[in-house]
């Protein structure tokens, strides 16, 4: 049964005396118990309603609210109470080989998986009382949860009347998790609810005027992070069907209920590689759950729930499993263990990250090496850091015996067993590799033995963006309407210049805009509306495609004249007219890095001022200079808010010379 203990107020509750022998008993010196007297000696408080305010009083007990030391205090004051349960023989966990599980302490949120309840609870409540007098932290009975998980009915009834917690039916809520007896019940319990929760938020959301990269911001920072929670902990299967669902009600709040003008693969790339980062749900979900997988591969104090999954897979080991063929695989395995390796079964031929001779397969536990289930007889080898198939191998081709004799002084007993390992290793390797066929870089992730940082971000990456740049269908788009098109090394560097152009969300997004091709040209609106007139909107008669409209219309090609005209005078550049750079933030390779900025600012200004004139006989260009003052106040603001002025006048100082000297001729 699991029990969620709820301790009465938990923070407020601690008594000193117990907190300063604590310190003590943990080993911290008299001067350090000292400073922590020091913070709490004679403290006072009132309490505050409305325009009143009580008289002081004396605080007695508890630790300080807001004080970064209170979280680290109640850590140390109720890790004693962790040990006591720990070491009581009467109260029993889920005991899998050496292993006990019994307990999960995060801060204040206690929860205890016992057997025997008999038993066990009897003594687990008895430990508490008398913790509570101790310490003062005292458990309060009424909001206790506790999760029938498979007690015969007769004890169920027996501890229901004897113990006055909340015996829950269905769940009960741990860390913001809802757990079911039944792992199948596991997602109907927490997705659904969760998807409506959400859907609350975006339809109050709606209600606001949010710019159209605010609202893929909200998802990003406000909606991704609560699932991402569900997908990390939760390795349970979800309907496609529901994530659907949600994904189009996501869809429907950042169009405002209006069709899509760009594609949603464009928008889910990175940034930095030609897109806006809209999340992926269903490859975050997926990211996240193999995410977990490098941890299995940790060789030296591996978590505990790799532990658990290891004893259910006796004799083989959970890392095998991973680089082993489905057939020849354990029958044997926990639910979560069977789900994630479905996923990795999926995904890993898609994206790659197996390489033919799998380094990272490891030797013991193996079951494509049968002697290998025998642990013992390969001790001398564990010793020796023989672990895997990469430690076999060299960077050409696998070990012949007599480098393993002269290098690593083999013994004579080892022998048999090193030639059952060299020919496993040979037919790993096989014929189709080479002396350049590299590991994988998830393959690099397992060998290194250790859980890895930013694991989900990293491989939600290298799903959502592919290398290949025809996938980006704009790419080929505006070559083909401007008539030249960028080499690919020049791409990523329009994409980073861009999202580095402008802090400020309405010029960024009006940079975005025009890379996207989100404007309704003539040829667009006749294809929508079929009523035929796809001409220029500036009255010239050619067709009014992207290109034409933004950069080759005669009056098109006139107000970029004066554009440049003005760059020339303000920052002394001499441009080639460029329609990457103007139109979409191409950096110019000659433009010193702070003029690069100025000019970044003056060619989205440009880019407005067309938006704001799309549909006008005429490029109103006196809207180009006042939308650069706009940005110049606007940035000045920002910089004065981020202690950013030193660098905000370097870069404009160009343009407040122009103006000043403007202002002396004037007069």
């Amino acid at each position: 049964m699991f029990l969620k203990l709820d301790i009465k107020k938990a923070f407020d509750s601690v008594a000193w005396p117990y907190l300063y022998f604590t310190l003590h008993e943990w080993g911290f010196g008299p001067k350090f118990i000292t400073w922590i007297k020091a913070l709490y000696h004679n403290p006072i408080g009132r309490i505050t309603i409305g325009p009143q305010a009580s008289n002081t009083f004396p605080i007695e007990r508890g630790t300080r609210q807001g004080c970064p030391l209170s979280p680290l205090l109640f850590d140390l004051i109720i890790e004693p109470l962790a040990i006591a349960i720990r070491g009581d023989p009467d109260i029993h966990g889920l005991r899998l080989g050496s292993q006990d599980h019994l307990l999960s302490l995060f801060a204040d949120d206690i929860t205890v998986l016992l057997t025997r309840p008999l038993q066990s609870l009897p003594n687990l409540y008895n430990l508490l009382q008398k913790f509570g007098i101790i310490s003062g932290l005292v458990v309060n009975p009424t909001k206790t949860e506790a999760l029938n998980i498979n007690l015969p009915p007769d004890q169920l009834k027996l501890l229901t009347l004897n113990f006055e917690f909340q015996w829950c039916k269905k769940y009960i809520t741990i860390l913001g998790i809802r757990f079911t007896a039944i792992y199948n019940q596991l997602y109907q319990t927490n997705y659904p609810y969760m998807y409506k929760k959400l859907q609350k938020m975006l339809e109050d959301w709606s209600k606001y005027h949010i710019s159209w990269i605010g609202r893929i911001i909200a998802v990003k920072m406000t909606l991704l992070p609560k699932l991402l929670y569900l997908f990390r902990l939760l390795p349970v299967n979800i309907s496609e069907r529901d994530l659907k669902s949600f994904e189009k009600q996501v869809m429907s709040f950042i169009w405002m209920a209006k069709k899509p003008r760009v594609n949603k693969s464009v928008l889910y790339r990175n940034r930095l590689e030609g897109g806006l980062g809209l999340p992926n749900l269903k490859k975050y979900y997926v990211a996240a759950q193999l995410a977990q997988i490098p941890t299995i591969h940790v060789q030296s104090a591996p978590p505990l729930w790799v532990d658990l999954e290891n004893y259910l897979v006796k004799p083989h080991t959970a890392e095998a499993l991973f680089w082993s063929p489905a057939p020849s695989r354990s029958t044997s395995m926990s639910l979560c263990l069977k789900h994630t390796l479905s996923l990795w079964d999926r995904y890993a031929p898609v994206y790659a990250w197996v390489s033919s001779y799998t380094p990272a397969a490891p030797i013991i536990g193996n079951p494509q090496f049968l002697p290998g289930l025998q642990a013992k007889a390969f001790a001398w080898w564990t010793a020796n850091k023989f672990t895997r198939i990469e430690h076999l191998i060299s960077v050409r081709r696998p070990y012949p015996m007599s480098y393993l004799i002269e290098n690593y002084e083999l013994p004579r007993s080892e022998h048999y067993r090193a030639l059952q390992l060299l020919h496993w290793a040979q037919e790993c390797w096989g014929p189709s590799n080479t002396d350049q066929t590299p590991p994988t870089f998830f393959e690099r992730w397992c060998l290194k033995s250790a859980i890895i940082p930013r694991a989900i971000s990293l491989l939600y990456l290298t799903m959502i963006s592919p290398k290949n740049l025809t996938a980006i269908s704009y790419i080929a788009q505006w070559g083909n309407d401007l008539g030249v098109t960028l080499t690919e090394e020049q791409w990523p560097q329009l994409w980073e210049n861009l999202k580095c152009s402008s802090a400020n969300t309405i010029l960024s997004e009006a940079g975005y805009k025009v890379l996207f091709r989100w404007y309704l040209t003539p040829v667009r609106l006749a294809r929508i509306y079929h009523n035929g007139n796809d001409r220029c909107f500036r009255g010239c008669s050619a067709p009014g495609n992207m290109g034409h409209i933004w950069w080759h219309c005669p009056k098109a090609v006139r107000y970029w004249a004066r554009v440049y005209n003005l760059i020339f005078s303000v920052l002394h550049l001499n441009l080639r007219k460029n329609p990457y750079e103007a139109l979409m933030g191409m950096p110019s390779a000659t433009v010193p890095k702070v003029k690069q900025k100025l000019l970044n600012c003056m060619f989205l200004a440009a880019r407005q001022t067309i938006a704001k004139s799309w549909k006008a006989p005429s490029i109103n260009f006196t809207l180009f200079k006042n939308k650069v003052d706009w940005i110049f106040i606007n940035e000045k603001l920002s910089s004065i808010a981020n202690d950013k002025f030193n660098s905000f006048q370097l870069v404009w100082k160009p343009w407040i010379t122009r103006d000043m000297s403007r202002y002396s001729n004037n007069n």
